[in-house]
């Protein structure tokens, strides 16, 4: 069953003051503030990026979107400025390692005080457990960065996790984990908060106090780490094998273009073309990689089918000027 929920994102400073001159609070929205780490503006669709973001995008359409919005250089600082409305140098995290947050009021304990239930799902990288700020509700990373896939130490028939520090400390209400080892083997980061944060809309969702929930991803951050399915539909080429020492076969064609030079790897094969020579010499990169022996009038087929993949490459990229189709 599709649930709906009376949500808003607007400006929080009117909304604990929503109060009747009778005493009597009038209605309130329920608040649902999302962020994301370390996100650039121009990495989402509604600002012209090639990473797909329809949710977002919608969003965006439906909402306001910003041209003008800052934050601090560091992502932790800008995670205190948010939650604190102020200045970095004013709420104590100025420094490399930030915090603790001190005597600054949080969004956590205002909202708290004008009623609302307050809740929070994913990434602190602070000093405190929220729930002793203002959230009634606290699940997730207390550090900086963690494993998205496991944030804690090996599990059984798994790999080592892959991470700069095993010791990610991590927040389950009351209780810390240093590390947190989940035992899902499905277990993913983003989705964990995002579970969580359902969870919660469900359980309140006929609550007579409206609810403040801030739903705080690691995602974008480092490392990048994705499902499967949700990277196969980029292009790009993995280099761990080579790195390791295994063999790797490039599956795709290579392409060059500057001014008047060039050129189409595909395999062995390498067909170049340099100033303004209609000739296009046939290089075997295998037994010839210098490239001092044309082979193209022995192998009029290959340039041929070089020759397409070369201008359908250029119509793909959108080449227009100063390129001429292989002749």
């Amino acid at each position: 069953m599709k649930k709906y929920y009376k949500l808003v994102a607007i400006s929080l400073a009117p909304l604990c003051g929503a109060m009747a001159q009778n005493g009597k609070v009038t209605e309130r929205p329920n608040i649902l503030l999302i962020s994301a780490d370390d996100l650039g503006w121009s990495d989402i669709g509604c600002y012209d990026s090639e990473v797909k973001t329809p949710n977002i995008d919608a969003l965006a359409n439906s909402g306001v979107r910003f041209t003008q919005f800052h934050n601090t250089s560091k992502s932790y600082p800008s995670r205190a400025c948010l939650l604190t409305g102020l200045y970095a140098q004013q709420n104590g995290y100025f420094k490399y390692f930030g915090g603790p947050l001190g005597n600054s009021v949080t969004l956590g304990e205002y909202m708290k005080s004008a009623g609302y239930r307050t809740l929070w799902s994913g990434k602190h990288h602070g000093d405190e457990n929220p729930r002793t700020r203002g959230f009634d509700h606290y699940i997730g990373l207390k550090d900086g960065a963690c494993n998205y896939f496991n944030p804690g130490l090996q599990r059984y028939g798994e790999e080592k996790p892959a991470q700069k520090s095993h010791r990610r400390k991590w927040c389950i209400e009351d209780k810390e984990y240093a590390p947190y080892t989940p035992t899902d083997k499905n277990f993913y980061t983003t989705e964990h908060f995002t579970e969580n944060a359902l969870m919660w809309l469900d359980q309140y969702e006929n609550d007579d106090k409206p609810f403040f929930l801030y739903l705080a991803y690691n995602a974008a951050y480092d490392p990048l780490m994705a499902w499967s399915e949700d990277i196969v539909k980029y292009e790009g080429v993995s280099l761990l094998s080579p790195i390791l020492g295994d063999k790797t076969k490039r599956e795709k064609p290579l392409f060059w273009e500057w001014q008047h030079g060039r050129a189409v790897r595909d395999g062995k094969w390498k067909l170049v073309k340099q100033g303004q020579s209609s000739a296009w010499p046939l290089f075997d990169m295998q037994n010839d990689p210098s490239e001092t022996i044309d082979l193209a009038s022995k192998n009029p087929k290959i340039v041929e089918h070089m020759n397409e993949m070369f201008n359908t490459w250029k119509k793909r990229v959108s080449i227009t000027k100063g390129v001429k189709a292989i002749k």
